[in-house]
């Protein structure tokens, strides 16, 4: 099945996120909206203009959407991140962590990229 195969190369957790969702039409759906979501997006350019509090926000929100999806390795790095982030001035960031974190989401957003542009690839 290829929506199984999908949560396999991103390492997701299938059976969870279909019993959130309830049927593979509606994972699929999600699944496939995820490609349009802004949060990692806006993510990057807050930390590139080092705008912390929209860095958090954005965080936050793609950890929350990754958690929903299944998307098991971006929920974990997207929460390191976010906990980095979390009431903290410009100051107080540990720029040297928070740089490692960022490059950890951003090798885990890939590999849920890569899966679901192969799952699109494949229902269309």
């Amino acid at each position: 099945m290829k929506l199984v195969e999908c949560f396999r190369r991103f390492g997701g957790d299938y059976e969870e996120t279909k019993k959130r969702l309830y049927t593979d039409e509606l994972v699929t759906k999600m699944l496939l909206k995820f490609l349009e979501d802004p949060n990692y997006g806006r993510l990057s350019h807050a930390l590139e203009e080092e705008d912390f509090e929209d860095a958090f926000e954005a965080a936050h929100a793609l950890k929350g959407v990754s958690r929903n999806l299944g998307f098991s390795g971006l929920a974990e790095s997207s929460d390191a991140l976010t906990e980095l982030l979390r009431g903290k001035t410009a100051t107080q960031i540990d720029r040297k962590m928070c740089e490692e974190l960022w490059q950890q989401v951003a090798r885990d957003y890939a590999q849920v990229m890569d899966a679901l542009l192969w799952l699109q690839s494949e229902m269309f």
